[in-house]
This record gives C-alpha cells, structure tokens and sequence, in this order.
C-alpha cells in the first residue's frame, strides 16, 4: 500500500481523492470506488473524521475531497487494504494497466500460497 502511494504522489502530487475516485469510476470500477469513497468519509457523520479533509456526501455533485493524501491514506489504510484484498487480482490489473505498480508486483500478486491476500493487499 505504501508502495502504491508512493507511486500515485510520484506520477501527481496534488491528486486528491476525488481524482482517484473520478479515474476508478471511468474504468467501471464502481465498487471500489464507493470503497474508497466511503473509507474517506465517517459514515456515521456525514464527514471525515480528520479536521483537515472536507469530503462532500452528495452523489448529485459528490466535489472534491481534499486534504493531506498521506494523512487520509494513513487513517484509512487498515479498511482499505482489507478491501483491495477482497478484489485483489481485479485491482492488481488494473494498478498495472494504470503504470501505478510494476509488473514484479503483478508477479508477486499471482504466486499462490506464499502469502494470504491480505499480505499481498499490505504489500502493493
């Protein structure tokens, strides 16, 4: 995960999240886009629980959710890995399409056995 984050500041340090979400819902990925969403916001609020973000909860016109990156990644990596591992290969496809992980990673993916999904979701 911490790869992948490094990776996403490398090739655009002022994404935001929205950008990330935006880009996941153009390629369908509309579950992990709502993932994602959902991790960055606290549900039983209607905000995020970092003083720093100000995430938009309308689906009509969602704006965008700012903030610190590392920060917001940081407070939600543990829910996130779990569901990268619950679409692991789907995922890893797709990071690897997008140029954001190299093909070792793909490799490191597809070994059966080695590691769990949840190791192999921490890893990326």
């Amino acid at each position: 995960m911490e790869a992948l984050h490094k990776r996403w500041l490398q090739v655009n340090p002022t994404a935001s999240w929205r950008d990330v979400i935006n880009a996941l819902k153009q390629c369908k990925e509309n579950e992990l886009a709502r993932t994602i969403e959902d991790k960055v916001t606290d549900p039983t609020a209607g905000r995020s629980t970092n003083d720093d973000m100000e995430v938009s909860t309308s689906d009509a016109n969602p704006g965008p959710i700012t903030g610190n990156p590392k920060d917001i990644l940081r407070t939600r990596s543990s829910k996130l890995i779990d569901d990268i591992s619950q679409n692991l290969y789907k995922t890893t496809t797709q990071l690897h399409a997008k140029g954001l992980i190299p093909q070792q990673a793909v490799d490191d993916v597809l070994v059966m056995g080695v590691m769990t999904d949840y190791t192999k979701a921490m890893k990326l």
